[in-house]
């Protein structure tokens, strides 16, 4: 054996197929790495067999994998060449050879054709192998459908209808599958996002497999496409309006996910199935490839829906740019061509799997390879990033990571990516009314951070229609969110030196303190003297038990008398106490901690914490951020109820407030610090359970009582009750929420005048915004309680244009 692995060693060491790290497939076409090897799109692990690899596996993996790079030689003699190292080792490294092509064509979505015409070659010489390499495709879909990873079954479905055209399965087989799986549309009481999901996977394959099937099986390439348009046609809707994140088809359509494909598809189709991007390698190797016997495709049934089953989502294919936008000579691939489809669907892949490492990720990214040199690849990478980032019902990365790539962009092609991202912002700045209230909050964010690193310089001055409309409009919304957060990531001063003088009108006031109590004039207000007192007892390092009974000691002032607890001495605390400590975050956090007994004492009841939280927003109405802070320690530290929070939003007192967007910040982490505490408890629970099924699988020591105190069950208990009440406190506190916002949406639809006018105002489309954004961003967390919403909050007795903002997103939860 030692032998022979020395003997196929020497066989690949010689071979004339000897790719180098800077190596490119033929074709006449850039591509793949340009910038050094690539082991691997993925993130799985390497060497699935025991033990540590040999030499000869590592070299074969890194022939494989490595497959498609740069070379002098043409693709083809690669893929040919690399087929008969393969084949003299596939008698000893079967299983390595094979786990290795399996991984590399399912996870490189650029190089499908490559393996699987590599596969075909092998497959001529070999049967077998090519019996359990489509074996191993269709065992990994089925797994992968058990496991919910559709994005990944995507991508094997690709590679199996590929394999039809490297003649390793047979078109009849895989057109008898694709039945299978379209059947799924026809299945009742199912969520729509299961049915979509089934379509939209067998319609994708159609770039790849279209013109052969079209020449050998016309018939049932028809029917395939008929049930797919059937299906399409007979979906429902409603959703699409709460994913959109432009609500205006001027200039660009904004269209539902599947219905654009299908418009890709019916033009691929319209071309005789001729596309412009696929590569090909199987076309020129035909007359080889041929000569292999197929196979057909075990079967495979889809996994049956089951409760609590998820499925992806549908979304709105986000458009910025058309070919008007694009430097002169470049050509924008159309957007209702099947090109643009396959190149986005690529970086989409390519960031979802490389986004832990942005420089690479950036780097590849902007040497993505196309078929025409000429296509301007910094216009359609910048419109995924922002349309990734601006997704609905939420991003599918962490947005700070698209901001963080998107710098790396710039520094990888400087020359092109800051004036294509200046295009893009100018462009979302002209349609930012259009803009979903969500989107607008997340491009704002980004924005500022992207300043940032820029040093905050941008021509201000091509937004100055902002200064001529009211403050609440969408465009000075969108420049005050942008300067708000710039504060956040610098300083006041910094900002006001660098924005023109007419626009800091969108600037806040300068950061101060609103006290209440004048302690230098005793005489000026109730409450000075006992204020002044308990100042001198925080400075003097008095007990806390002393502060307490100091402020205790306050009589209620007489226009007070009837309220049930004492406001005064509230104002008192945190107007002194919580001021003298107002100096940095690490003062304050130190407050907090100190001062929480007298805290929980002022805080008995609901009513206290709502005046507690509306005076501590009094003191620190200048200085936003730290508020939002405050709250979140405040509910970490479990010294306010998350209720008392959202009613606190809702109340009167903030009615002048609620357009703000760091009030809708401030019930976001609410919300976040809620679903915490759930997730905390359940994972203790589960510890818990897991902890005393150990202990009971285990058998007692020689002499130890057979029944001991039952201590850890009642551990368990305890830990149930206590996940049970983190689960009431999450749905009361949803109900709370949403209760609020359908009491404020009918006030205002009541107010005198017309009905219509109402509806058009800019408090309503940004109140109406706010609560489809809370909706859509915790839609995980708010499906189990969907019901119960429907049954007390949503009910047909509320106003049909409440209902209608409510019924989007049910329809997309369903």
């Amino acid at each position: 054996m030692q032998s022979d692995r020395m003997e196929n060693s020497g066989r690949a060491r010689e071979s004339r197929f000897d790719p180098g790290p800077q190596q490119r497939g033929g074709g006449g076409r850039g591509h793949y790495n340009q910038y050094g090897g690539r082991r691997s799109y993925g993130n799985e692990e390497e060497g699935d067999h025991d033990g540590a690899p040999s030499d000869i596996e590592k070299r074969l993996e890194s022939l494989i994998t490595r497959l498609g790079e740069r070379s002098n030689a043409s693709l083809d003699n690669n893929i040919k060449n690399l087929a008969r190292v393969l084949n003299g080792d596939i008698a000893n490294f079967k299983e390595t050879i094979l786990a290795i092509l399996l991984k590399c064509s399912t996870t490189m979505p650029e190089k499908i054709s490559i393996y699987t015409t590599l596969a075909g070659l092998l497959n001529v010489e070999n049967y077998a192998f090519g019996g359990e390499f489509v074996d191993g495709l269709a065992r990994k879909f089925r797994d992968l459908l058990n496991t919910g990873s559709y994005s990944q079954a995507e991508l094997v479905l690709r590679v199996i209808a590929d394999c039809a055209n490297s003649n390793m399965i047979s078109f009849s087989s895989l057109i008898m599958f694709m039945e299978i799986l379209l059947e799924v549309t026809y299945d009742k009481n199912i969520p729509q996002t299961r049915s979509d999901w089934y379509a939209y996977a067998v319609l994708s394959c159609m770039p790849w497999i279209g013109e052969r099937m079209n020449a050998t099986k016309p018939e049932e390439l028809r029917k395939l496409l008929e049930e797919i348009l059937s299906y399409i046609t007979r979906r429902k809707k409603i959703h699409v309006a709460a994913l959109r994140i432009i609500k205006s088809d001027d200039p660009l359509p904004q269209e539902d996910y599947l219905d654009s494909l299908w418009t890709q598809v019916e033009d691929l189709k319209n071309r005789q199935w001729r596309e412009k991007h696929i590569l090909r390698p199987y076309t020129a190797l035909e007359h080889v490839i041929s000569k292999g016997q197929t196979h057909n495709l075990p079967q495979i049934i889809p996994p049956s829906h089951e409760e609590g089953n998820q499925y992806p989502l549908p979304r709105v294919i986000f458009r910025l740019f058309d070919f008007t936008d694009c430097p002169e000579g470049s050509a924008l691939p159309p957007m209702n061509s099947i090109e643009r489809f396959l190149i986005e669907d690529d970086l989409y892949r390519l960031i979802e799997q490389r986004h832990e490492d942005r420089r690479n990720c950036a780097v590849l990214l902007l040497n993505y390879p196309t078929s025409q040199t000429n296509i301007p690849l910094d216009y359609i990478v910048t419109e995924v990033m922002l349309g990734q980032l601006m997704q609905l019902p939420k991003s599918p990365l962490k947005e700070i990571m698209y901001g963080a790539t998107i710098l790396e962009l710039c520094k990888v092609r400087q020359d092109v990516m800051l004036q294509t991202l200046a295009l893009a912002v100018s462009l979302l700045y002209e349609r930012v009314e259009h803009l979903n209230v969500s989107c607008l909050h997340r491009l704002a964010s980004w924005f500022a951070y992207h300043l940032s690193n820029y040093e905050f310089r941008w021509t201000w001055e091509d937004w100055s229609d902002s200064l001529q409309v009211d403050k609440e409009h969408p465009k000075a919304k969108f420049v005050t969110e942008i300067l708000q957060g710039c504060i956040r990531l610098s300083y006041y001063s910094r900002i006001a030196e660098v924005i023109p003088q007419r626009f800091k009108v969108f600037l806040p006031e300068e950061p101060f303190l609103e006290r209440k109590f004048d302690i230098e004039n005793p005489e000026t207000l109730e409450g000075v003297k006992q204020a002044l007192e308990v100042h001198e007892a925080v400075r003097d390092k008095k007990d806390v038990t002393r502060i307490l009974e100091i402020i205790r000691e306050v009589p209620k002032p007489e226009a007070e008398l009837d309220t049930e607890f004492n406001p005064l001495q509230i104002e008192l605390f945190v107007h002194v106490v919580m001021g003298m400590y107002a100096k940095t975050f690490t003062h304050l956090f130190a407050a907090l901690h100190k001062f929480s007994p007298i805290i929980r004492d002022l805080l008995a009841g609901e009513q206290e914490q709502i005046f507690f939280l509306q005076t501590l927003y009094d003191l620190f109405r200048h200085r936003e951020y730290t508020m939002i802070v405050l709250v979140d320690r405040l509910l970490r530290m479990q010294l306010i109820d998350a209720a008392s929070v959202v009613n606190w939003i809702f109340s009167k007192d903030m009615k002048l407030h609620f357009s703000q967007h760091h009030v809708w910040e401030i019930l976001q982490q609410t919300i976040h610090r809620v679903s915490t505490l759930v997730q905390r408890c359940h994972a203790d629970l589960e510890a818990a359970k897991a902890k005393v099924k150990e202990a009971m699988d285990q058998e007692p020591p020689a002499g130890a009582d057979e029944n001991p105190e039952p201590m850890e069950e009642d551990a368990t208990e305890a830990l149930e009750e206590a996940h049970d009440r983190s689960l009431s406190q999450q749905k009361n506190m949803f109900l709370v929420i949403f209760q609020r916002f359908v009491m404020a949406f009918t006030d205002h639809l009541e107010q005198p005048g017309q009905k219509t006018k109402a509806t058009e105002s800019m408090w309503w489309k940004t109140a109406i915004g706010h609560m489809q954004y809370i909706l859509m961003t915790n839609y995980e967390l708010i499906r189990p309680y969907n019901s119960t919403l429907e049954k007390l909050v949503f009910t047909k007795e509320i106003d049909k244009v409440i209902l209608h903002a409510y019924s989007e997103y049910a329809a997309l939860m369903n």
